[in-house]
């Protein structure tokens, strides 16, 4: 982030890549399936059922219109792997739009709007003010009997399997390694309630299945599992505020694009940095437990 952001630096190495960048894929993913699920529930899906053929061909519509907006800014680049994304992204947002007629029918939540700017605010205690955020959500669904409200996001993954963290959301809010679901949770909308809970999406080719989901109950922040949640999210906005920004070495430093500029190659920076107090704080989030309420 430092490098890419602030510092403005641009990788000088491209590495030939035998498929699409997984950034530009997820990005078109999205868009797909934003522009899929209005069409859809445009004719009352998923109270009414769309039989497969019209509702592959939505998906198809929908994705070659995002794809050829892509192209007329940033080019096809190969053709064969443009083609194969393409075919990709309708497979999986079919796929999608399956899993969720499916929810339907077990939970009653559908799809109601998309791409919704929201705001919240978390309460983080007296030595810390309260955090404001704002973001956009991916999508809202609603439950009319009885009443329910939960916010959906997609993620895209390119990995063979699904991590603890993606699995367990609040295991890993209390890690610090998926703050998005009590972020989310803790938003509010003009003329709305406070939702019951966030669901993350998983569309991912190499797993079976390649639709998955996890659910972050709100309830989650109440509670000991809640405060243990807070004070991960106290100690880590506190690190900003003081500018503390430490070597934490793990799997994603395999996909960083700056990790040949990195001080984690540098063995003195590095031995102090896992030296110190304030980095070893951050450690031992990592191995947090938290027990079901």
């Amino acid at each position: 982030y430092f490098a890419e952001k602030r510092l403005r630096l641009e990788p000088v190495r491209v590495t030939r890549q035998d498929h699409f960048p997984a950034l530009t894929l997820g990005t078109l993913i999205h868009v797909a399936l934003r522009r899929s699920y209005e069409r859809l529930t445009a004719v009352q899906w998923p109270e009414a059922e769309v039989d497969h053929s019209t509702a592959k061909k939505i998906v198809a519509d929908s994705t070659a219109e995002v794809f050829a907006g892509h192209a007329a800014v940033s080019g096809t680049g190969h053709a064969l792997l443009w083609t194969m994304a393409q075919e990709q992204v309708v497979a999986l947002v079919t796929l999608a739009m399956t899993s969720d007629q499916e929810d339907y029918r077990e939970t009653g939540y559908r799809p109601q709007a998309f791409e919704i700017d929201a705001e919240g605010l978390v309460p983080l205690g007296a030595e810390t003010a309260d955090l404001k955020i704002h973001g956009t959500l991916d999508r809202l669904d609603v439950r009319l009997n009885p009443p329910g409200l939960r916010i959906v996001d997609y993620k895209f993954k390119q990995g063979s399997e699904m991590e603890t963290k993606d699995r367990n959301l609040v295991l890993g809010a209390a890690r610090g390694a998926r703050l998005q679901p009590p972020l989310y949770a803790s938003m509010t909308l003009p003329l709305l309630p406070q939702p019951t809970e966030v669901r993350f999406i998983y569309l991912a080719p190499r797993w079976d299945p390649p639709i998955a989901r996890s659910i972050f109950d709100r309830g989650s922040l109440s509670g000991k599992t809640g405060e243990t949640i807070t004070q991960t999210i106290r100690t880590l906005v506190q690190g900003i505020e003081r500018q503390e920004f430490f070597i934490l070495p793990d799997a994603y430093c395999d996909q960083c694009s700056f990790s040949v500029a990195c001080r984690r190659y540098d063995s003195t920076a590095w031995w102090r940095s896992y030296r110190s107090p304030q980095a070893r704080v951050l450690r031992r989030l990592r191995k947090l437990q938290v027990n079901d309420e």
